[in-house]
């Protein structure tokens, strides 16, 4: 009777250490993969920020890009434009010669309406012999009548070509999506290496 309880005795101990060896290789495991995930975790963060700051220089010569054909847009500008032309200039150069083409071309767009509306008061009547005097008073200055005779168009057509420049600066960053995936991934697996410890701790308990 005691040779058998002393049986019993072995093998629950030897049954208590292999479950303690089980646990200890689940945790050294486990021990093992969390250091290795924030590391892999850190690297694709770094991996993104580099691909972001590589692309961000190739978006930011298409923003020069667009700002001088921005200030082109507007005539005898008078700016100095050659490191915009060279793709030398800074984002902050380039804004502000668009500020300054802007602001010219706002005080112009002033003149010449109150010039436009000067000319038109002098109108009698809406007949055609009216029209066709203010016509001709118009055509003494070819730059307001091409100015102003097609103004909405223009605005719409810049409006395309504004947005034609955003997309191509959309388009060189790369594709957060791409990353965000590779983190879940990563995640899901140190999460299934996570389970797969309690799984083993709730056995043993």
């Amino acid at each position: 009777m005691q040779w058998i309880l002393n049986q019993k005795r072995e093998e629950h101990a030897r049954e208590i250490s292999r479950r303690k060896a089980a646990e200890e290789v689940a945790y050294q495991q486990l021990c093992k993969t969390q250091p290795e995930y924030f590391s892999e975790q850190d690297e694709i963060c770094k991996e993104y920020m580099k691909a972001f700051q590589e692309c961000h220089v190739e978006a930011e010569l298409i923003y020069v890009s667009l700002c001088l054909f921005l200030v082109k847009k507007v005539p005898s500008h008078g700016l100095e434009l050659s490191r915009l032309e060279t793709g030398d200039a800074t984002v902050e150069e380039a804004t502000d010669k668009v500020d300054q083409a802007v602001k010219l071309n706002e005080e112009r767009s002033k003149k010449w309406s109150g010039w436009f509306k000067d000319v038109a008061s002098w109108k009698r009547n809406d007949s055609e012999e009216e029209l066709a005097i203010f016509d001709s008073i118009l055509s003494q200055r070819p730059d307001i009548a091409e100015a102003m005779a097609d103004e909405e168009n223009e605005r719409f057509r810049l409006e395309e070509d504004i947005h034609s420049f955003e997309e191509k600066m959309r388009q060189v960053y790369p594709n957060p999506e791409f990353y965000q995936g590779r983190m879940n991934s990563l995640e899901e697996a140190f999460q299934r290496q996570l389970d797969d410890y309690h799984r083993t701790v709730t056995v043993m308990t």
